[in-house]
């Protein structure tokens, strides 16, 4: 039986989301807290190479697949009450040990009855001569959408027997080759390997990289060949194996760069309704205005600013200065900033700051440290599959 207690939990602090692409782009890092979505876990890639598996009641190993790249283990656990509306499953990498496997990312699942979370984890290559691996989770949490999460105490084990030289020997093809960006920085492809199953690239980035934060793509014809700009130097981007003769043409995103450079813009009330203002950023002047909403019954006072997507301009995305933004009145009061949004390519800019406005105030001014600049291009790298 399970035992739990209330830890204190922060949603937004030492996690790896693993969901839709939108301003703020994860690669492959460090981390203490994992949770991922609940849309069936991450998919298994290579071929299975779970030959048996013995495990504690109410926990099991579903699979385990390899390719020479990387490995992917799934195991579920039995819940004692079904996830609510809302709730999440997370693990704390600190609670899970894997003799032989250090799992980069972890995604979740849950049951159609909410009674079951799944796990997947992905990792490094095993090696040939691997035969078993010896699973411990000592507790996971469920997280709910809001407030504290709680810890369920095991411990599970369990122990798989595996055959890795299913796997067969990669082969590389290609040799070093560049990408110039135009932007000071340039993508340096090192390889292209193939196994039986999977293709992948191993890149790195050189230059002028200072501050650089991954962007998504602007389009792209298969999602799955854009290759991100990593944090850490370097990527691996890994892929179906198509079928030979066959060529991977994978695309290569941008990076925002941040610039400090202090902006501002004043609006003023007028009959009872604000009027319109513009914001001077990078030598241009963007429509902004300001907004009285609510929001869950909660009053904000609410900034957009106008962005031409065919600019550089990115004013909320993910390391942008303008993440900082601050507001204030004639009368000398403060707005804390609640809620920042903004789109990929960058149309709008919004901030919500707690409201309502001070009694006696007709004038706020809304002000940013700096922007960000979009530095993106249609780069592109062709691999023939042998």
């Amino acid at each position: 039986m399970m035992t739990k207690s209330t830890t204190r939990w922060n949603r937004t602090r030492g996690l790896l989301f693993v969901a839709a692409l939108v301003l703020a782009v994860a690669t492959s890092v460090a981390v203490t807290f994992a949770v991922g979505r609940p849309d069936g876990g991450a998919k298994l890639r290579g071929v299975s190479v779970l030959d048996d598996s013995t495990s504690s009641p109410g926990f099991s190993v579903e699979a385990v697949s390899a390719t020479a790249f990387g490995t992917t283990i799934r195991f579920m656990i039995d819940l004692d009450t079904p996830l609510k509306d809302g709730e999440s499953p997370a693990l704390d990498l600190a609670d899970f040990d894997i003799p032989g496997f250090s799992p980069n990312a972890i995604d979740y699942g849950i049951s159609h009855d909410r009674q079951k979370a799944v796990f997947t984890l992905t990792g490094n290559a095993l090696t040939a001569e691997t035969r078993s691996l010896d699973i411990t989770l000592r507790a996971f949490y469920v997280i709910p959408a809001d407030g504290d999460g709680v810890r369920h105490e095991g411990p599970w084990h369990a122990r798989a027997s595996v055959s890795p030289g299913k796997v067969g020997t990669p082969q590389a093809t290609g040799g070093e080759s560049a990408i110039d960006t135009g932007y000071g920085w340039r993508y340096v492809i090192d390889a292209v390997e193939f196994d039986s199953t999977t293709a992948r690239l191993l890149y790195h980035t050189e230059g002028d990289m200072k501050g650089l934060r991954p962007l998504p793509p602007r389009t792209s014809a298969n999602p799955e060949l854009v290759a991100m700009f990593p944090r850490e130097g370097s990527g691996d981007l890994q892929v179906d194996r198509p079928s030979p003769g066959a060529t991977l043409i994978f695309q290569f995103a941008g990076a925002l760069r941040p610039v400090m450079r202090p902006a501002s813009a004043t609006f003023e009330q007028a009959g009872g309704a604000w009027l319109p203002s513009a914001i001077t950023i990078a030598g241009g002047s963007l429509p902004a205005r300001v907004m009285e909403t609510t929001n869950g019954g909660s009053p904000y006072l609410t900034v957009q600013i106008e962005l031409n997507p065919a600019a550089t301009i990115m004013l909320n995305g993910s390391g942008s200065p303008g993440q900082s933004a601050r507001l204030s009145d004639d009368m000398g009061n403060s707005y804390p900033l609640e809620h920042g949004s903004g789109d990929f390519p960058p149309t709008i800019a919004t901030w919500d700051f707690a409201g309502p406005l001070a009694p006696g105030a007709s004038r706020v001014t809304f002000a940013i440290d700096g922007y960000g600049v979009v530095e993106d291009g249609d780069w592109s790298y062709s691999a023939p599959v042998p």
